[in-house]
C-alpha cells in the first residue's frame, strides 16, 4: 500500500545514509577523496557499460530473498570509496535513445533519436556535452560502441561523425550483433581488428578470429568456435578496454581529459568464453520474478567451451554474472593505468549504464521497458571531494551527468540543453534536486502517431512515458502510461482502458512491479498530478 506514507508536502531532499560493515578491502588504486583547491579542473573517467541492471551491484538479492552471487571487488570498491545512488533512471530505455539523451543533455522526446535505427545522432540540429567539454578546454576520447551512429554504423575505421559529435579523439566501434550485421565482411574496427588477427581451434589449425567470432555469434562455420578460438585476448570489452588506455596514454599532458568508455557488455548475447565461464562455476542464480522461471534454481555448470545461454533462461544470468565479473576486472585495469599516470587523485570515476535488462523477470528479456529492471540502472561515482561510503536514495537521472561533467569542467549548456548539475549532490553540498525524473520510449521515430509493430519485439509496438518521483524514504512513485498495453507488462496487468495503460508503483516497496497501486482511492490525487507532468508535445496520456 506504498508503506502509508503520507503524500502531501513532499519533501524533495537527498538522503544520506552511511555505509557501515561493507568488508570490502579498497584496490590498490583506492584513493581517499582529497579536497582541491579549484585551481585545475579534474579529470573524468566514465565507465559505461550497456545493459548492467540495478540489482547486480553487488548490494542486493533476488526477488525471492536469495543473494546474487557476484565477484565485483572493483564494484565494491568504488562503493565504499565514493557515492552511490540506488535509484537511477534513464531517460529512454534502450542504447541509441538513452545515449542520445545524454550527449544532448535533453529529454526523451527533445533529444531527436526516437528509436534504435530510427535516425543518428542529429549533429546538424544539437550540440552534445562533448562539444561543450571541448570548448571548456577538455580533450574529450571515447572507445567502444556509443551508438551516436548506430543507424550508419561508426564507419571501417570509426571516424564517421567522431569529430562533429564533440570528441577530440576516439577509438569507436559497433557491438554484440552489429559488429557481425554484415557478415561475412567487416564493416566496422572490432571487426578489422578480427579479421586482422588469427587465432587458433584446439586441434592446432590456425583461423581467422574474424570467422571464429562470427561463429561463435551464430554466423558461418559454427565448427570455428571453441575454447582456443574465442579467446581473452579478442574479447570485445577487454579490446574496449585496452583501446580505452591507448587513448589516456595518447593524449596532450597540457588539457584535463574526458573519456567515455562504451563497453559493449553486458548486452546480449551473453557470450562468453571458456575461462569466463568457469569462473562463476557452481554458481546458483534464481529465475525471474513473475516468469515461467520463478521456481528454477540454475547451477553454473562450465561445457569447457563458449557459451552463449540466452536471457530469457535462469541458465543466462551464469553467462550475464561472467560478463559483469569480467568488466569488473577491465574497469579495474583501466583505473590502475590512471594511477600509474599520475592524475588519480584529481579525476572523478563514474560508473553507470545505459539501461539495464529484464532477465526473465515477467517472462521478459531486453529492454525498452519501464519496468525495474530495464530503466533502473546502478550509478557510483568517486573522486575529488565525493564524500566516501554514502548512499543517496533520491532518485537521479543519467541525462543530468551531461550538466555534471559541464559544470565540473567550468563548461557551459548549449542551447536547449535541461540537463541539471548534480555536483552538488556528488560532493554533499546540495541536498534538494529535480523535483521528478522522467523517461519514455516507442518503437517508432516522433512524427507517427500510431503504434508501430515491430518484428524485434515479436510483432508488437510500444510506446510509453513515465514520471519518477520522490516523497519520502518509504515512498517513491513511479507513474507509467502506455498507448494500448504496456510491453513486456506483469502477468497481474489488466487490460487497457479507453485505450492507454496506466500504472502506479512504489519502487521502495515495490522493486519489482508486481503491486500495482493504481486502483486505490488514496492515490487518485498523485495519479493525477504525476499524469500532468508528463511530456505534452504530440504525446498525451488519457484521462
Amino acid at each position: 500500500d506504498g508503506g502509508g506514507a503520507t503524500l502531501s508536502s513532499a519533501c524533495n531532499m537527498v538522503r544520506i545514509l552511511g555505509l557501515v560493515g561493507l568488508g570490502v578491502v579498497a584496490l590498490s588504486w583506492a584513493v581517499q577523496a582529497k579536497p582541491t583547491t579549484g585551481a585545475a579542473k579534474p579529470n573524468i573517467l566514465f565507465l559505461f557499460p550497456d545493459q548492467w541492471r540495478s540489482d547486480w551491484d553487488g548490494e542486493h538479492d533476488n526477488w525471492d530473498g536469495t543473494g546474487i552471487p557476484l565477484k565485483i571487488p572493483t564494484i565494491r570498491s568504488l562503493i565504499a570509496n565514493g557515492t552511490k545512488f540506488s535509484n537511477t533512471y534513464v531517460a529512454a530505455p534502450v542504447c541509441a535513445p538513452s545515449r542520445s539523451c545524454l550527449a544532448s543533455g535533453r529529454e526523451y522526446d527533445r533529444a531527436g533519436v526516437a528509436c534504435n535505427f530510427c535516425n543518428d545522432f542529429p549533429v546538424d540540429a544539437e550540440k552534445t556535452f562533448y562539444n561543450q567539454l571541448e570548448e571548456a578546454g577538455y580533450h574529450t576520447m571515447v572507445c567502444g560502441k556509443d551508438d551516436l551512429t548506430k543507424k550508419s554504423s561508426p564507419g571501417i575505421d570509426g571516424e564517421f561523425n567522431r569529430v562533429a559529435l564533440g570528441f577530440s579523439d576516439g577509438l569507436r566501434a559497433c557491438g554484440k550483433d552489429d559488429v557481425v550485421s554484415s557478415f561475412p565482411k567487416p564493416h566496422e574496427p572490432y571487426g578489422v581488428f578480427l579479421n586482422d588477427t588469427m587465432v587458433a581451434l584446439e586441434d592446432g589449425t590456425p583461423v581467422s578470429a574474424w570467422l571464429a567470432h562470427a561463429a561463435c555469434m551464430g554466423k558461418g562455420n559454427k565448427s570455428l568456435c571453441d575454447r582456443t578460438s574465442f579467446p581473452g585476448s579478442t574479447y570485445e570489452d577487454n579490446w574496449t578496454a585496452e583501446n580505452a588506455m591507448t587513448l589516456i596514454g595518447r593524449r596532450p599532458m597540457n588539457k584535463p581529459f574526458f573519456i567515455q568508455i562504451n563497453f559493449p557488455g553486458p548486452h546480449p548475447p551473453f557470450l562468453v568464453t571458456s575461462d569466463m565461464e568457469f569462473a562463476v562455476e557452481n554458481r546458483t542464480y534464481t529465475g525471474g520474478v513473475d516468469s515461467h522461471a520463478s521456481n528454477t534454481k540454475t547451477v553454473c555448470i562450465p561445457t569447457g567451451e563458449p557459451s552463449n545461454n540466452p536471457e530469457s533462461q535462469p541458465s543466462g544470468r551464469c553467462d550475464y554474472a561472467a560478463e559483469i565479473e569480467n568488466l569488473d576486472s577491465r574497469m579495474a585495469d583501466i583505473i590502475e593505468f590512471v594511477r600509474k599516470q599520475g592524475v588519480i587523485e584529481n579525476t572523478i570515476i563514474v560508473w553507470a549504464s545505459d539501461h539495464g535488462t529484464m532477465l526473465g523477470d515477467h517472462n521478459d528479456q531486453g529492454k525498452t521497458m519501464p519496468w525495474e529492471g530495464s530503466a533502473h540502472v546502478p550509478m557510483v561515482v568517486t573522486g575529488p571531494n565525493v564524500p566516501q561510503a554514502r548512499h543517496v536514495i533520491l532518485p537521479v537521472t543519467i541525462m543530468d551527468l551531461a550538466a555534471t561533467f559541464l559544470d565540473y569542467g567550468a563548461g557551459s549548456l548549449a542551447p536547449g540543453m535541461t540537463s541539471q548539475s548534480m555536483k552538488g549532490i556528488f560532493e554533499g553540498t546540495n541536498h534538494s534536486a529535480r523535483d521528478f525524473i522522467s523517461s519514455g520510449l516507442q518503437n517508432s521515430d516522433f512524427n507517427s502517431t500510431e503504434i508501430v509493430s515491430d518484428s524485434e519485439m515479436g510483432g508488437g509496438g510500444f510506446n510509453w512515458r513515465m514520471v519518477v518521483r520522490y516523497y519520502n524514504d518509504s515512498t517513491i512513485l513511479k507513474f507509467i502510461c502506455c498507448k494500448g498495453k504496456c510491453n513486456g507488462e506483469p502477468s497481474n496487468v489488466g487490460a487497457p482502458v479507453e485505450g492507454y495503460t496506466q500504472l502506479l508503483y512504489n519502487t521502495v516497496a515495490d522493486p519489482f512491479d508486481m503491486h500495482p497501486l493504481t486502483e486505490k482511492p488514496q492515490y487518485a490525487g498523485e495519479i493525477a498530478h504525476l499524469r500532468s507532468l508528463l511530456p505534452t508535445d504530440q504525446w498525451t496520456c488519457g484521462q
